[in-house]
C-alpha cells in the first residue's frame, strides 16, 4: 500500500492535523517519485523531498497542497506536450517520406 493510501485510511479513521499533514507529506513524497527520471528534473525530485520531509513540522497544509497540485499539473501537462512532440516528430518523418516518395525521379 502507498504512503498516501496510508495516510488517507489514518485519516477516515478519525486523524488529527498530524495525520492530514503525514498526508500531505506522503503526497508529496509521492509526487517526488513520479517525477521522470531526466537530469534536467533532479532539483524538482530533490525540491519535493525535502518540501516532505519539512512539511510535517511546518504546518502550512493549504501552501503545500496548492504546491502538490500545482506540480502534479505541471507534470501532467510535461508528459502530454513530450507525447505530442513525439507524434509530430513521426508525422513529420512521415510527411518528408511521402514527399521523397512523390518526387519524380530526377527532379
Amino acid at each position: 500500500m502507498s504512503r498516501v493510501h496510508n495516510a488517507l485510511r489514518r485519516l477516515e479513521n478519525g486523524g488529527s492535523s498530524q495525520t492530514v499533514s503525514a498526508l500531505i507529506s506522503a503526497m508529496l513524497r509521492e509526487l517526488a517519485d513520479e517525477v521522470p527520471d531526466e537530469a534536467y528534473l533532479e532539483g524538482v525530485r530533490a525540491d519535493l523531498v525535502v518540501a516532505s520531509r519539512m512539511y510535517e513540522t511546518a504546518k502550512k497544509e493549504d501552501i503545500a497542497l496548492r504546491f502538490y497540485l500545482a506540480i502534479s499539473s505541471l507534470l501532467k501537462e510535461q508528459t502530454l506536450l513530450r507525447e505530442r512532440l513525439k507524434r509530430a516528430d513521426g508525422l513529420d518523418s512521415e510527411v518528408l517520406e511521402q514527399r521523397e516518395l512523390a518526387a519524380p525521379a530526377g527532379a
